[in-house]
């Protein structure tokens, strides 16, 4: 069985109700406040950082190094790029997810 990463961890002990996920709203519609899952919030913006590391930008100057976010996905890609195309299943590994679970 292969190590869980810090991302899976993380997921596991909101599942099992361990810790607490922040709550993120995107806004109102006519209906109330618009909620998104905090872990695909994370995805989204966490996919948008390394994309840009992968063009050879930083989203600030206080942006984590890619190596972060290496050791919390458990990516082995070398450069940001190969990094990407790993990150990406994950991405969609998580939205199959959540389709299932809907």
């Amino acid at each position: 069985m292969a190590k869980e990463t810090q991302f899976e961890l993380a997921k596991k002990a909101v599942y099992e109700g361990n810790i607490k996920a922040p709550s993120v709203s995107v806004g109102t519609n006519d209906r109330g406040i618009i909620n998104v899952p905090y872990f695909r919030y994370q995805l989204a913006c966490h996919k948008m950082a390394i994309s840009l590391l992968s063009k050879g930008m930083k989203m600030s100057r206080n942006a984590p190094p890619l190596k972060h976010y290496k050791e919390y996905y458990g990516l082995k890609g070398k450069t940001a790029a190969l990094c990407l195309v790993e990150f990406q299943k994950i991405f969609d590994d998580y939205e199959k997810e959540l389709v299932e679970s809907n």
